[in-house]
């Protein structure tokens, strides 16, 4: 259990720390993906782990209910965010570099939001359950570490917004058990980020005017 306990710190906790420390030349897409290769052939080789989860359905009924009223609300208050802090950065992506902006919509949800979802879900809900008292206690670090990982972008909105995210995403995929559902939500919710004038906070190049 000890030794269980300081790899989730040391991956968790310290990984982030020093991709931040590296500052904003570090290039953050390569752990992720390393990590994603080396994570999925674990859980895949585990027999206690359930591989439908990658591609499961869940119940899509549920699924797109809760879908009707979270994505409203997410585009309003991300919407209102923006108008907030970065009146100038509203729709500026989609506007202005259109074509990159179709690319982001199309591999965001790919090489950034499934790869997430495996790692701060179905391998932290599997390999780390046992550290934690009660399943409530288990979601809740699995959004707080989905959160503190963007500390490595250097800003503090970045882990504020991604801690309710983190809520949204770990609530899916403790109801569905489904990679591919929580993966959907999420890439929605940050092609909605990206779209409205946020992506700055996500990304250590320059997405804006001025």
């Amino acid at each position: 259990m000890n030794r269980l306990r300081v790899e989730w710190v040391l991956l968790f906790w310290a990984l982030p720390a020093l991709m931040l420390l590296a500052g904003p030349g570090f290039p953050i897409p390569i752990p992720l993906m390393v990590a994603t290769v080396v994570i999925t052939i674990y859980l895949v080789r585990n027999r206690e782990f359930a591989n439908k989860s990658f591609f499961s359905r869940g119940d899509l009924k549920t699924f797109g209910q809760s879908l009707l009223w979270r994505v409203p609300l997410v585009s309003l208050c991300l919407l209102a965010l923006t108008l907030w802090l970065e009146p100038d950065q509203l729709f500026y992506f989609p506007r202005e570099h259109p074509l990159i902006w179709v690319m982001v919509m199309l591999l965001y949800p790919v090489f950034s939001a499934f790869p997430q979802e495996i790692i701060y879900r179905a391998f932290f809900f599997h390999r780390y359950g046992k550290l934690f008292r009660s399943t409530r206690l288990l979601m809740a670090m699995s959004a707080i570490c989905f959160a503190f990982v963007h500390v490595a972008y250097g800003n503090i909105l970045g882990p504020l917004l991604t801690l309710p995210a983190g809520i949204l995403f770990v609530t899916t995929y403790s109801h569905q058990r489904s990679i591919l559902l929580t993966a959907v939500e999420h890439g929605i919710y940050g092609a909605l980020l990206f779209t409205v004038g946020l992506g700055k906070y996500f990304f250590h190049g320059h997405l804006g005017g001025g």
